[in-house]
């Protein structure tokens, strides 16, 4: 069982600071059941990883060359702009990795993704997500950030609609 000692007691006597990583919360949170599989939690943690990327390349998009617009329109005809396309392809290798995602759906891409179609036991999960909220306020520097959903793969029918 997972146990965060260092990061959740007071550093010294009368301090009562207490630094709980999202990493920490999510292995907490699971310990606490032990009915479960952790595959949801894997999950959160490819997401965890993909913002701290994105995050990344959203700090040095202008010393990488990757602002402005790539000239297509995503599925709700928004014009894409380069960090909206790099942002999509980090989430979409990250969730791939997971074994328990089934489904990832993007505003940049026209259709679902369907990675894994078979049950075997295992449960599942669907990722919806829009890689990069806002990313059309780059240029004059307002805020961005990652908006996602997940759904047990049961709820899901396999025809969805694009957008």
């Amino acid at each position: 069982m997972y146990k965060s000692v260092l990061m959740n007691t007071p550093s010294s006597p009368g301090n009562d600071l207490r630094i709980m990583t999202l990493q920490a919360h999510i292995l907490e949170a699971q310990a606490a059941r032990p009915d479960t599989s952790g595959t949801f939690s894997w999950i959160l943690s490819a997401l965890s990883i993909s913002a701290k990327i994105i995050a990344d390349k959203v700090r040095r998009a202008r010393l990488e060359n990757v602002l402005g617009s790539v000239g297509t329109e995503n599925v709700q005809g928004e014009i894409q702009q380069k960090l909206d396309v790099l942002a999509n392809d980090v989430l979409m290798r990250t969730l791939g990795g997971r074994e328990g995602v089934a489904i990832v759906a993007s505003e940049e891409n026209e259709e679902p993704v369907i990675l894994r179609d078979d049950q075997q036991g295992v449960r599942r999960y669907c990722v919806l997500f829009d890689p990069l909220d806002g990313s059309s306020n780059l240029d004059i520097c307002g805020g961005v950030g990652t908006i996602f959903s997940i759904l047990t793969h049961e709820l899901i029918p396999l025809s969805l609609t694009p957008g």
